[in-house]
C-alpha cells in the first residue's frame, strides 16, 4: 500500500472514530448541554425584544429581565391552554371510547382471523407488552425525580437567557480575542452573519406559530371538530420540526376528527384547511415573517433533523436547524471548508416550480418596500 492510500485511511479512520465520539460526549452530556443550548438559541430569539426595551430608555438589565420574563409568559399561556384542552378531552374521553370499541372489535376480529389465535390471546399478550413497559427498573429515576429534574433545566434555561442576552458584548469580545487581530474583522462578520441567520430563522419561527395556531384553529373550529385549538397549537408548535413536524400535525389533526363523528366529509375538510394553510405559510407568510431562512436543502435538513432528534429528542430537533445554519454560514466563509457549505446549501438545486419562485419573490420585494 503506497504512502498516499495509507494516508487516507488513516484520516478516514480518525473522521470516523471522531464523529462516533463526538456524538456520543454530546449523548452523555445532555444534560448539561440541552439547557445551555436551549438558552443560546432563545436568547438569540429575544434580542430584538431586550434591543427594543432598551430603544425605549431601559436600563439593560430591565430589559434583558423583561425580554425573559416575556418567553416565561407565552410557555405558560401555551401549557395553560393545552391544559384546559386535555382536561376536556379527559371529559369527552368516554364518548370516544364508545366511538372506538366498534373499531377496535373489527381489528382484534381481523388479527385473529389472520393470526390463527383468539381474541382474548392477543388481548393478554397487548395487556402484558404494556404492563412491562410501565415497568422500570431500580437504576431508573422515579416520577417525582423527574418532574424535579425537568423543573430544574426549565428553569436553569431562563437563567441561562438572562446572562447571556446581559453579557453578550462580552461574549462576543471574548471570542474575538482567540482570533488573530489581521483576521478579527473578517471573524466579527462570520459571528454577526450567523447570530442573524440564527435570530431571523428561531424569531420568525415563533411568530409563524403564534399565526399558525390562529389558522388551524379557525379553520377545525368551522369543521365542528372538537378540541380545536389544542390540535392547532400543537400542530402550530410542531411545525418547528421541519417536513416530520406537520405530517404528525396533520395526522393528529385528522384522527380528532375522526374521532368528532363528522362523517367522511372530515377528512377532505382537514386537508383542504392543512394544505391552504402551508400553502400560506410557505408562499406568502414565510418570506415576510421569517425573511432571508436558512439556506440548507431538504436533504441536510431532513439529516439534521433525525439525527439530533436521536441525540437530543425534542430539544435536538428544535435546534438542528440553527446550527446546521451557523456551520454553513461559518464553511461558507472559511475557505477551505467551501465544499462542505455547497454540500449544505440549495444552490444548484431546483425544487420549486416557477410560479412558486415568482410568488415568493414577489413577497420579498413588498417586504423590502414596506421596510
Amino acid at each position: 500500500m503506497n504512502d498516499k492510500a495509507l494516508r487516507l485511511l488513516k484520516v478516514g479512520f480518525l473522521l470516523v472514530v471522531g464523529t462516533f465520539f463526538l456524538f456520543f460526549g454530546l449523548y452523555k452530556a445532555k444534560g448539561f448541554l440541552i439547557p445551555l443550548s436551549l438558552g443560546v438559541f432563545l436568547s438569540l430569539v429575544m434580542l430584538p425584544v431586550a434591543a427594543w426595551f432598551e430603544r425605549k430608555g431601559l436600563s439593560r438589565g430591565l430589559s434583558v429581565l423583561l425580554a425573559d420574563f416575556a418567553i416565561l409568559v407565552f410557555c405558560a399561556v401555551v401549557v395553560f391552554i393545552v391544559s384546559m384542552q386535555v382536561y376536556q378531552i379527559a371529559n369527552d374521553w368516554p364518548e370516544y371510547q364508545e366511538k372506538l370499541q366498534p373499531k377496535y372489535e373489527q381489528i382484534m376480529q381481523f388479527i385473529s382471523d389472520k393470526a390463527g389465535v383468539s381474541e382474548r390471546e392477543i388481548q393478554n399478550k397487548v395487556k402484558e407488552s404494556v404492563e412491562k413497559s410501565g415497568e422500570s427498573s431500580g437504576n431508573e429515576p422515579g416520577i417525582i425525580s423527574k418532574v424535579s429534574s425537568f423543573l430544574g433545566n426549565f428553569l436553569l434555561v431562563f437563567v441561562y437567557i438572562f446572562f447571556l442576552m446581559f453579557y453578550r458584548r462580552k461574549i462576543k469580545n471574548s471570542i474575538l480575542g482567540f482570533i488573530p487581530e489581521e483576521k478579527r474583522e473578517k471573524a466579527r462578520e462570520i459571528i454577526n452573519q450567523s447570530s442573524k441567520v440564527s435570530q431571523q430563522y428561531l424569531f420568525g419561527r415563533f411568530l409563524l406559530i403564534l399565526i399558525l395556531a390562529v389558522l388551524y384553529s379557525v379553520g377545525l373550529f368551522i369543521l365542528g371538530i372538537k378540541q380545536a385549538v389544542l390540535i392547532s397549537v400543537i400542530a402550530a408548535l410542531l411545525s418547528l420540526i421541519p417536513y416530520i413536524g406537520n405530517i404528525l400535525g396533520y395526522g393528529i389533526a385528522l384522527l380528532m376528527g375522526v374521532l368528532s363523528g363528522n362523517g367522511a366529509g372530515v377528512i377532505i375538510g382537514v386537508s383542504a384547511v392543512f394544505a391552504v394553510t402551508q400553502f400560506i405559510e410557505s408562499y406568502i407568510l414565510e418570506p415576510f415573517v421569517v425573511g432571508e431562512k436558512v439556506d440548507l436543502n431538504p436533504t441536510i435538513t431532513i439529516i439534521g433533523v433525525v439525527l439530533f432528534g436521536m441525540v437530543w429528542g425534542l430539544a435536538g430537533m428544535f435546534i438542528a436547524i440553527p446550527v446546521l445554519g451557523i456551520f454553513k454560514v461559518i464553511s461558507d466563509n472559511v475557505p477551505v471548508l467551501n465544499p462542505l457549505g455547497y454540500t449544505l446549501g440549495t444552490e444548484d438545486i431546483s425544487t420549486e416550480a416557477g410560479w412558486m419562485k415568482k410568488l415568493k419573490l414577489w413577497a420579498a420585494k413588498k417586504k423590502k418596500h414596506l421596510k
